[in-house]
């Protein structure tokens, strides 16, 4: 594998670069649809482990697309979804929501942030949480152990926070011989909106550090494997369509740079080739998605 692979991103990957467009709209509902079923079940038992009402918060819920389904079979839940994109909230707030569902538009990096949750959880006559979650939130902040900290404050004892990150440290494809797949992946880590993409091996330490007890790590790596020829498409579609097509807008805006353009050209010349590699019964790839979760005792 590329030895860029294994190195942290640089110090410049480590400020927040979401940025809300109709390109990342696609991308995120694609991926929730594949991340929906890979840890699906730690949701249902973290949920199913409440003793009493639920009390959720999901930060950086987007459109809510993610969690809201894994609360459908649940009754008596008090619901509270944020996102700094006001955008994807007036889309969340449209949707036909049972009562005690709402969302917000807040940003966990405000300096207020503490402030305005406080004061969305009183409007909604929330006291704390006994669940939070946060999904593909880490990699996009300065300083995510700050957030992690103020977070934990509005947790009930007993309570629960799952994490699910990236770490493309992790990913790997084979049989790769000419190296293409690993270009590729290179190629992501040059997307100056792809934020810190080597964030899951941190996690653990960040909810240590924040006050977290029980931290586990409890999935790594979305394969491949297993998957039917439909989701394998999907999958393909998720990761590396969408890659070449996040390549082309970074190619866009920085049209002086060659080595971007090199990149673009030779992946539109050998797209067949890789699509026709992906596809085939003995390929393998893994994107390094992680779950974690943790308690407050």
């Amino acid at each position: 594998m590329n030895d860029e692979m294994n190195t942290p991103s640089p110090e410049g990957r480590r400020k927040s670069f979401y940025a809300p467009s109709r390109l990342e709209d696609s991308r995120l509902i694609i991926q929730n649809r594949l991340l929906n079923g890979f840890d699906a079940d730690i949701y249902a038992g973290v949920f199913a482990g409440v003793p009493g009402p639920l009390a959720v918060l999901d930060v950086g819920c987007g459109t809510g697309d993610m969690i809201l389904p894994k609360l459908s079979g649940y009754s008596n839940v008090t619901f509270l979804g944020i996102d700094r994109s006001a955008q994807q909230i007036q889309t969340a707030q449209a949707k036909p929501l049972p009562e005690g569902y709402s969302f917000a538009c807040l940003d966990v990096e405000a300096e207020d942030f503490e402030a305005q949750l406080q004061k969305a959880m009183e409007a909604r006559h929330i006291s704390q949480f006994n669940v939070i979650s946060l999904s593909m939130i880490l990699l996009h902040l300065t300083d995510p152990l700050r957030v992690l900290k103020l977070l934990r404050a509005t947790l009930s004892k007993g309570g629960r926070i799952i994490v699910r990150d990236i770490d493309d440290g992790l990913n790997f494809a084979a049989p790769d011989p000419t190296g293409c797949f690993a270009r590729l992946f290179r190629m992501g880590l040059e997307d100056e909106f792809a934020g810190n993409r080597f964030t899951g091996r941190n996690v653990y330490s960040w909810l240590t550090l924040a006050g977290f007890q029980n931290v586990e790590l409890r999935r790594q790596g979305l394969s491949t494997a297993g998957l039917n020829p439909e989701q394998k498409e999907a999958y393909y579609d998720m990761s590396f369509v969408l890659l070449l097509r996040l390549a082309a807008d970074e190619a866009s805006r920085h049209p002086e740079c060659l080595s971007l353009q090199r990149d673009l050209e030779w992946a539109h010349t050998c797209g067949s080739e890789i699509h026709d590699r992906f596809m085939a019964k003995d390929f393998i790839t893994s994107l390094g998605f992680m779950s974690f979760t943790a308690t407050v005792e």
